[in-house]
């Protein structure tokens, strides 16, 4: 898979930057998690917003198709959306005690 070089970022508040499939890269950008298509001569990109206080981590599970992020504040909740749909799976909060969560 060739590299990628970034010549800038706009809007984006985090220098993390994972892939969600070879053509695709996830950043935070905002309240929002940024779907940034970077093949075919496109500029496909997708918001997924988050629930309000702002988004401080997320990851990707490329295997079962997740993008997972935690909103920021003293007790932050997680968020589990299916990669494709952006549809909302689950909501994790302190009342659910997970050891393990779904997507790993």
């Amino acid at each position: 898979m060739a590299g990628v070089m970034v010549e800038y970022a706009l809007g984006q508040s985090s220098p993390e930057v994972q892939f969600l499939d070879s053509t695709t890269v996830v950043t935070i950008c905002g309240n929002a998690l940024r779907f940034q298509q970077l093949s075919g001569g496109t500029q496909d990109t997708r918001f997924l917003w988050g629930a309000g206080r702002g988004i401080s981590a997320f990851t990707v599970n490329t295997r079962k198709g997740l993008v997972a992020y935690a909103e920021k504040g003293l007790n932050p909740c997680i968020f589990v959306h299916d990669s494709q749909s952006l549809d909302l799976l689950t909501k994790l909060s302190g009342k659910n005690r997970v050891t393990t969560p779904p997507f790993l």
